[in-house]
């Protein structure tokens, strides 16, 4: 925030607790099923860091 980074992302994997994520203030931007392996989920998230 010092340096007025207005967004945060990450990629999580299902296995990774996505949920801890969204929980501090990251949203779903897309996912794809089946990724990296059969029955997992690959998460991309954002967070607003700053606004103006």
């Amino acid at each position: 925030m010092e340096k007025h980074c207005k967004y945060a992302f990450l990629e999580t994997m299902s296995f990774n607790a996505p949920v801890f994520y969204q929980k501090n203030g990251y949203n779903i931007l897309a996912q794809i099923e089946n990724s990296p392996a059969e029955g997992e989920t690959r998460y991309f998230m954002k967070k607003v860091l700053y606004i103006e």
